[in-house]
């Protein structure tokens, strides 16, 4: 059974020996590796903005949506109470 498992493993690191054998992949990975901690760090920044859009959004809304204009219908005023109250 350890006989299959290195076999295993060698066909793992098969793409790895493709991408050292391709200089253009490689430099394109090591360009990535560079990359990846300022995408991260933008990355959050980013999130701690967009909570903080979303604190100010629901501090300006709150309450907004909570109402029934019923003014426009033609139900009786017990009718309308009623139907609220059911959903």
């Amino acid at each position: 059974m350890s006989f299959f498992k290195v076999i295993r493993i060698i066909r793992f690191l098969r793409p790895l020996s493709m991408i050292y054998k391709n200089g253009n992949l490689a430099l394109s990975l090591k360009a990535l590796q560079i990359t990846v901690p300022a995408i991260s760090s933008l990355l959050v920044i980013v999130i701690l903005l967009l909570v903080i859009v979303a604190i100010f959004g629901i501090n300006l809304l709150k309450g907004r949506a909570f109402y029934c204009d019923t003014s426009n219908t033609v139900l009786s005023k017990r009718d309308v109470e009623q139907l609220i109250m059911t959903t």
